[in-house]
């Protein structure tokens, strides 16, 4: 694929009297996919901390009741 730069296109398109427009589909794309890892990422690693905080917790209160407080 050849791309030009906008300085290259732009002084084209003004002499022929036309309208210049530029798509960016891929780049969102790209961009969704990578936020939609990086929310995925978040989300286990969140998940696996309240996992965690439960089963301390769990545990504690497991302790407190096996030594009598």
């Amino acid at each position: 694929m050849f791309f030009m730069g906008q300085n290259e296109l732009l002084p084209m398109v003004q002499s022929k009297n036309l309208a210049l427009s530029f798509s960016s589909e891929s780049s969102i794309e790209e961009e969704l996919k990578r936020e939609s890892t990086a929310d995925v990422i978040t989300i286990l690693v969140s998940f696996f901390l309240v996992e965690e905080k439960k089963d301390i917790s769990i545990l504690k209160l497991w302790k407190m009741h096996c030594l009598g407080h």
